[in-house]
């Protein structure tokens, strides 16, 4: 399955989808990983698959909504479906740029 072009209106999906994940600690657990042994992965996957439970609907309506399925539709699909997607998401220039310029960014304003 592949995702559609990124519209406008799913910069405003994706921003409340990460501000429930908390991106900005994620970005931190995944820094401290890669600046130590790299064992940090698995704790950086608890911690995405521990917040999903709360955005379940928002997250398969916009997940669905990229390749034409309806929430429901998409929320019957294989879990690899949907590994799938988020990678597919995740490569897009879009929001491949958008992590970039996170990582670049200072966490505080001191």
């Amino acid at each position: 399955m592949k995702i559609r072009e990124l519209k406008t209106k799913d910069t405003f999906a994706l921003s409340r989808i990460l501000r429930k994940l908390d991106v900005k600690q994620l970005l931190g657990v995944l820094k401290t990983a890669s600046e130590s042994d790299g064992g940090g992965g698995l704790e950086l996957v608890a911690l995405i698959i521990e917040r999903l439970d709360p955005m379940e609907a928002e997250l398969t309506a916009f997940l669905g909504d990229l390749v034409g399925m309806s929430a429901a539709d998409f929320a019957e699909q294989p879990f690899s479906v949907m590994k799938d997607i988020l990678l597919q998401l995740a490569r897009t220039p879009e929001v491949a740029g958008f992590f970039a310029s996170m990582s670049r960014t200072p966490t505080s304003t001191s």
